[in-house]
């Protein structure tokens, strides 16, 4: 059926127009607004239905079908012609020039229009874009007038194969679309072919062309080169450029290749672009080739100069091991040697290693060749100390120049470098070789004599054998020494040591370590200080023995910790003397208690001992002195002759403090009433003139206040307790540290103490008191 009918089968659209009827009438769209668009001539009364005239008379009308013309034209039966069949648009027409036009369809416009079977509308659409008859294609009207006639090409050989292409019609180089028309419709033009060319494959046999052969001299002398086969449409891809290109024909690849190349000047018959840029393709992978080999020989040039100076270094260091080996082999030559001698003595060691040394110092270093010492020299140096007794009385410096012989001979290695070559298998191995000479031929011989040394009777002979051998001794067996043989057996010794039974004083054996051991010690004090403060007990303030106990451990304790002492085991004897202390010159001439106090004074100090004086001796000798003035008959020559006794009695750092010098004028005023028969009475001291009183510790209710810790109020407490409380060294429990505190060990929790209960062995958390007496009764 054609384009307007309408099929009358079922489809969706009759579906869809039975479901909803209104859609039936709306308009279709016409052929000019399918082919032009929004571009087509609309007319709205025709869009809408029933507002065009003569719409219900058209509808009644029956059909008919026409090719062309007006629909109530009368027809004339006789000349009525039948529809023709479109021709196919890729068959021309052979019919010598006349345009043979379809039934119906009129004949206006130019021939090239008729020609087709589309005129009107072709010529429609055209008018519409623009078109003028008779004038060129473009806004400026300078186009082509005539469409493009093709030219019929003998083969499908390449371009340029059968002659110039110069047959075809178009523009030549450097004219307009409409120049080359002109030219083309004023000079000769072409006669069409006047034989049908069958196409392949058609019940016509073709001709077989035959193929000639010409030389390129023979191409480029002919004049006019003739193109043979038909033109063949197809798509050509040009990829020379930058961009890629495509191109519908030859002629157009051909007029840009050749407008391109030849932009100015004279064109050659024979041109081929493609020939040029493959050429020019060449061109560049050549050169491009070029450079590649260029940096490839530089770089064979530079690879070539760096392995030849690597061959120089190998050679070098090939020259340089060679002597390395030579003298490798004369030092293994020389211990060979040694080794082979029967004279194995240190002298001779020792000549072996400085020689060594001096001529193989490099080697000697490097490959620590000292360790010849520690196969030869310490067997015969462990023998030469074996029978040594450094406590024997002139045998403490024994061997001493040996060693400093060998320390010179051995000094100047580093422990760094020879682990750097050395495989150790232990410590022992990392030790420089003086150090283990010393470790494992002088020190055996030290501590065997420590483990029968008396501390108390030979604490001198064994201090004098420590100073005399420090200097030479590296730091570390020192502190070995120290630590681990001398401060042990100190500790036993203070353990064992009772201050009411020992005739021998603790400070005279162990005061001269104090300055050798340093830190050492500070474990053994708080249990020196324990023991003192017991035995303090039962001492009474009149025994002069006990400050000959006390005095040598005034700069040794810290300040802190005698000060605690003091305050709880002297201060309160000496108080409590001077209270009870008989104030009546008749009865007492002595007054061993005043003088006791006085004695304290260098270990206590004036300001204390001031304090002392003013609590617990001028109140009562003031009252005394009252008492006497009122007594009838009294001779004053005997009241002052008692107080000028008193005052001398005082030495002159005390007489010179000012409230001591207040408590004397005040005795002065009594006397003075007494000889003018006024009433005797004590005049008391004006709170302006009073000062507060001198502490040497500050009182129990301060001290509490500035504890931070709960350790430090264990400390207080045990202090004034007289309890040991000191860290236990090298133990650790859950990540706390644990302490000795008296006869237990406790650790702290933040605010948590935890004592260790030995019963049910386990930790256990107690109270401050209760720790306190487990420490004193456990």
């Amino acid at each position: 059926m054609e384009d307007d009918g309408e099929a009358f089968e079922i489809d969706d659209r009759d579906l869809e127009y039975a479901l909803d009827p209104t859609k039936r009438f709306q308009r279709r769209q016409t052929k000019d607004q399918q082919i032009y668009g929004i571009w087509a001539d609309n007319d709205e009364e025709d869009q809408r239905p029933g507002f065009s005239l003569g719409s219900s008379a058209k509808l009644s009308k029956g059909v008919s079908f026409v090719s062309g013309g007006l629909a109530n034209e009368p027809k004339d039966e006789e000349h009525e012609a039948r529809p023709q069949k479109r021709p196919r648009m890729d068959q021309p027409s052979f019919s010598g020039g006349l345009h043979q036009g379809f039934a119906g369809l009129r004949s206006s416009g130019p021939d090239w229009a008729q020609n087709s079977g589309k005129n009107s509308v072709i010529m429609g659409m055209m008018k519409k874009m623009g078109y003028v008859e008779g004038k060129g294609l473009g806004a400026k009207k300078h186009g082509i007038l005539e469409p493009i006639i093709p030219s019929v090409r003998q083969g499908r050989g390449a371009v340029g194969a059968y002659g110039k292409e110069a047959s075809a019609v178009g523009p030549k180089f450097g004219e307009t679309a409409a120049q080359a028309q002109a030219r083309e419709q004023g000079g000769t033009t072409r006669e069409p072919a006047s034989e049908y060319v069958p196409r392949k494959g058609g019940w016509k046999k073709e001709k077989k062309n035959t193929i000639q052969y010409k030389t390129l001299d023979e191409v480029l002398a002919e004049d006019d080169i003739t193109v043979i086969g038909t033109s063949a449409s197809m798509k050509i891809i040009d990829m020379t450029g930058p961009q890629q290109k495509v191109y519908n024909d030859f002629q157009s690849f051909s007029r840009k290749s050749k407008a391109a190349a030849f932009d100015g000047q004279e064109r050659r018959k024979f041109d081929i672009p493609e020939l040029t840029q493959n050429i020019n393709m060449l061109l560049d992978l050549t050169e491009e080739e070029i450079k590649r080999n260029d940096r490839q020989i530089k770089l064979l040039k530079d690879q070539n100069k760096s392995l030849d100076a690597d061959c120089q270094q190998i050679r070098k260091t090939i020259i340089d091991e060679d002597e390395e080996m030579k003298r490798l082999q004369e030092v293994l030559d020389v211990v060979k040697e040694f080794s082979n001698s029967q004279n194995q003595t240190l002298s001779a060691c020792k000549k072996l290693l400085l020689r060594l040394r001096r001529e193989y110092e490099m080697e000697y270093k490097m490959y620590g060749l000292d360790a010849i010492a520690l196969t030869n020299a310490m067997p015969m140096l462990r023998e030469y100390f074996n029978d040594w007794n450094p406590l024997k009385l002139g045998y403490a410096d024994h061997g001493m120049n040996l060693i400093k012989e060998w320390r010179e001979v051995l000094q100047g290695e580093s422990r760094e470098m020879k682990r750097s070559f050395d495989r150790h298998k232990n410590e022992l191995d990392a030790l420089p070789a003086f150090d283990r000479c010393l470790w494992e031929a002088w020190m055996p011989a030290i501590r065997q004599a420590a483990l029968k040394w008396d501390v108390k009777m030979d604490s001198d002979r064994m201090l004098d054998v420590v100073l005399t051998w420090m200097p030479i001794l590296p730091d570390w067996i020192v502190d070995n020494l120290l630590e681990q043989v001398i401060a042990p057996r100190i500790k036993e010794q203070v353990d064992a040591w009772s201050p009411t039974v020992d005739e021998i004083p603790i400070h005279s054996w162990l005061l001269p370590w104090h300055s050798v051991l340093g830190h050492r010690l500070t474990a053994v004090y708080p249990i020196i200080r324990m023991k003192l403060a017991k035995s303090l007990k039962e001492w009474i303030a009149t025994d002069s023995s006990a400050i000959g106990v006390v005095r040598p451990w005034k700069d040794v304790f810290a300040k802190s910790s005698m000060s605690s002492f003091l305050s709880n085991n002297i201060i309160p004897k000496l108080e409590q003397a001077l209270l009870h202390m008989n104030l009546n010159p008749l009865e007492n001439f002595e007054y061993p208690e005043f003088f006791a106090v006085i004695n304290w004074t260098e270990i206590i100090g004036t300001d204390l001992t001031c304090q002392m004086m003013m609590r617990c001796f001028f109140p009562r000798w003031l009252d005394n002195l009252c008492l006497w003035l009122n007594t009838p008959g009294v001779i004053l020559s005997d009241v002052a002759r008692y107080y000028k006794e008193w005052r001398e009695r005082f030495p002159a750092n005390l007489a010179a403090i000012p409230s001591i010098k207040m408590e004397f004028q005040r005795a002065l005023n009594l006397i003075s009433q007494a000889k003018q028969n006024l009433p005797i009475q004590l005049t008391p001291v004006a709170p302006a003139s009073q000062q507060p009183p001198l502490q040497f510790f500050a009182p129990p209710s301060a001290r509490t206040a500035a504890i931070g810790s709960l350790r430090e109020l264990i400390e207080m407490r045990a202090q004034a307790m007289g309890v040991v409380f000191m860290p236990v060294r090298n133990r650790l429990e859950h990540g706390k540290q644990v302490y000795q505190l008296g006869n237990i060990q406790i650790l702290f929790d933040r605010d948590l103490l935890i004592a260790y209960n030995s019963n049910v062995r386990q930790w256990e958390p107690v109270t401050v008191d209760y720790a306190l007496e487990l420490a004193v009764n456990s």
